[in-house]
């Protein structure tokens, strides 16, 4: 087996995270790379002739504002206007955290007994199509529409896809930071002995070493042994791994918003 490299330790490594991507302590050099990017979506808006980008939680929320939050059924959404004006619409308890991390950013909180998608629409301009995240909820994309009856919806990545494309240092740092973690992990899992195994024991090994080396999220973690391995997205199981088998070993997670795999 290959030798394992040192590993990081993990204080360490979530320090030169947090630098990348907590606006609370970011120099403003950082900070400003996520209004260029508003800056640049906001130009390609007005190119399309589209009046608004919403964003709910997802990949354009944090590549946006370096907002990152789980979907929920209470709407948290980015609102930028065309001419780069920028509002998070989110529930009141959720203000604390968007202000921690998008400092920079308006915010609208509305109560339960508000309706956020009427906050939505107030913030929106009377004319130009709406560009819409990709990923957003069919739910609130319902709910949108009708508050915003006669409006052309149009998908986000028709915005987003050539910016994101075109990765700035902070990316290109921050995918090096989250593959070198899981090539740690890589590492470390051939330290182990596999033989006498379950496919399960040796997928929750991995996990657990992912979130080690750093990940804050564990994707997935397929582990197929012997004719397993011909099913490229095998559920592991509870087969026990021989002497001789052949094993797979295909895994990923996430580290502060960008992915391994």
């Amino acid at each position: 087996m290959p030798a394992a490299s040192r590993s990081t330790p993990t204080s360490t490594l979530n320090e030169r995270v947090m630098r990348l991507f907590s606006n609370a302590g970011r120099m403003p050099s950082e900070r400003a790379s996520f209004a260029d990017r508003r800056t640049r979506a906001a130009a390609k808006l007005r190119e399309r002739d589209l009046g608004a980008l919403l964003a709910s939680p997802g990949a354009d929320l944090f590549y946006l504002t370096g907002y990152q939050i789980f979907a929920s059924e209470r709407l948290t959404c980015l609102v930028l206007d065309r001419d780069g004006k920028a509002t998070i619409v989110c529930p009141e308890f959720e203000a604390p955290r968007v202000a921690v991390s998008a400092a920079d950013i308006e915010r609208a909180t509305w109560g339960e007994t508000d309706d956020p998608y009427a906050i939505v629409a107030s913030l929106v301009r009377a004319s130009g199509g709406i560009a819409v995240a990709d990923q957003m909820w069919a739910a609130f994309l319902l709910e949108l529409q009708g508050a915003l009856p006669q409006r052309e919806f149009h998908v986000a990545s028709e915005i987003t896809r050539d910016l994101r494309m075109r990765k700035d240092a902070a990316e290109v740092e921050a995918l090096r930071l989250v593959s070198e973690s899981a090539d740690r992990a890589y590492a470390r899992i051939l330290e182990r002995p596999f033989a006498g195994r379950t496919e399960r024991e040796i997928g929750a090994d991995l996990a657990e070493l992912l979130r080690a080396e750093g990940h804050d999220e564990v994707g997935f973690t397929i582990v197929a042994s012997a004719a397993n391995g011909a099913s490229p997205h095998h559920e592991t199981g509870d087969r026990r791994i021989a002497e001789s088998d052949t094993v797979v070993l295909d895994f990923g997670g996430a580290m502060r918003g960008y992915r391994s795999d």
